[in-house]
């Protein structure tokens, strides 16, 4: 249910409180457990169990990096790791406090747990997303927007592909745990890693035996049929926006990989939506832009339209009429681009398409 999302404190007790004073005491027994001495009677040599409540007795202070973001510095979740069942649980914490001192970051608590401690949070904060999108932002050049769980300045996480390197955009979020980070040109791996090192995981992959420690919502994808998806976007990423699909996770097959897609608007084009919204608002209709996405399927064996949109009220797999499937994303949009649409995404560079391919390896959108 947990991560941890801060460096780990590794505690270990060396020396248990003193025990009574007028009976014997002895720590050599089996049968003994944390918190509690094994105590011997004077007068009827009879053993009991005597516990101590440590509850009292550990009470920690510890500076934390100027790098971890904390979300709710007001309410800060600590856990303690249970070796037994392989989870942070978040009991047994009081006075949890957190300020700045000579520009330390302080957390004080007490405690009576030893055992692994650190600050957690929900899994899947930041990579169960909420809704996401890919949109060409330039010759090269290409946006991925994130809504994801997180309540704070977070919520939304944009990252910009150019050519081979990638970058985190600031947007006004203006985080200081993260400054270091901000438009500073990266291979997709290193971004990604920096961001996990500070409490931000958007790959879940990023977990040791990830199976174990994924959140339950994650969906299960076939392995090939994702890889394929994140090729063919990185195919057409140049010229089309791609967006999520709730149907992806509706259709609960993991042969099944579904999105949405469309052309970017020309300026004339913009123009003419921009009047038609203000019209519908001046008349309080609702505007509708699905009739401006294309729904795709990708399974084992096809690339094709799909007769569906995100208002239907169930899912139809058939192909819409005059459209075709084929065995490639580009083959299937050949109807929607112009000769130089076509072109230049035959000229986009390798390195610019593999950028795309590998953030997508990364950031597992279709898993939601």
């Amino acid at each position: 249910k947990y991560q941890a999302i801060s460096p780990i404190i590794d505690m270990q007790l060396f020396k248990l409180p003193e025990p009574p004073r007028s009976k014997y005491c002895s720590k050599n027994n089996s049968n003994q457990s944390q918190g509690q001495w094994l105590v011997q009677n004077k007068e009827n040599n009879e053993c009991d169990i005597w516990e101590y409540d440590s509850s009292e007795c550990i009470s920690i202070s510890c500076k934390i990096p100027n790098y971890v973001y904390i979300p709710d510095k007001d309410n800060i979740n600590l856990g303690w790791f249970d070796y037994k069942i392989n989870e942070w649980k978040c009991d047994g914490f009081k006075d949890i406090s957190f300020e700045i001192i000579n520009e330390q970051r302080i957390l004080s608590f007490m405690t009576y747990n030893v055992a692994p401690i650190s600050i957690i949070s929900t899994k899947g904060t930041f990579y169960e997303y909420v809704d996401w999108k890919l949109i060409p932002s330039g010759i090269e050049r290409c946006k991925i927007i994130l809504n994801t769980k997180c309540t704070g300045k977070l919520k939304t996480i944009e990252i910009e592909i150019i050519g081979s390197q990638c970058k985190l955009l600031n947007n006004n979020n203006n985080i200081p745990e993260i400054k270091h980070i901000y438009d500073k040109l990266l291979k997709p791996h290193q971004l990604i890693y920096l961001l996990k090192i500070s409490g931000i995981n958007l790959c879940y992959k990023n977990d040791k035996n990830h199976k174990l420690y994924k959140s339950e919502n994650i969906l299960n994808k076939n392995d090939n049929i994702e890889s394929l998806t994140h090729l063919e976007i990185s195919t057409i990423a140049a010229l089309f926006e791609i967006s999520m699909s709730k149907w992806n996770k509706q259709i609960n097959n993991e042969n099944i990989i579904i999105f949405r897609l469309r052309k970017p608007l020309t300026e004339n084009e913009k123009v003419d939506n921009d009047k038609e919204t203000a019209e519908e608002n001046e008349k309080e209709i609702e505007h509708d832009d699905n009739d401006e996405w294309q729904t795709v399927m990708i399974n084992d064996e096809k690339i094709t339209f799909i007769n569906c949109r995100e208002t239907s009220k169930e899912i139809n797999l058939e192909t819409p009429l005059r459209e075709l499937s084929h065995k490639t994303l580009l083959r299937c949009l050949t109807s929607y681009c112009t000769e130089d649409n076509i072109r230049d995404l035959q000229n986009a560079s390798f390195k610019f398409k593999e950028t795309i391919r590998r953030m997508l390896n990364l950031l597992n959108l279709f898993r939601v």
